[in-house]
């Protein structure tokens, strides 16, 4: 079976590859007043592109580790980045 590639770079046009695996991302969300807050932590790979070195973070976990109704959700593991959910 060929490899299937899990991303391809948009300028460039070859497979991404895994620069690191375990990215740990807090998902942000905007509220009713706009103001941004904490909506769930979720762990993905980081992906890179070989010739122009883009970063992109894909293959998400299927759900997140912790969101923000959980109990003690502010001590579940610190994240690596944040991202916001438009």
């Amino acid at each position: 079976m060929p490899h299937i590639p899990t991303a391809i770079c948009c300028q460039c046009l070859v497979a991404m590859r895994r620069d690191k695996n375990g990215v740990l991302v807090e998902m942000m969300a905007k509220d009713g007043h706009g103001a941004l807050n904490s909506y769930y932590k979720i762990a993905s790979d980081r992906l890179e592109c070989p010739r122009c070195h883009i970063k992109i973070l894909a293959e998400f976990s299927e759900r997140p580790f912790a969101e923000h109704w959980q109990d003690k959700y502010e001590e579940r593991r610190p994240c690596d980045v944040q991202a916001t959910l438009e």
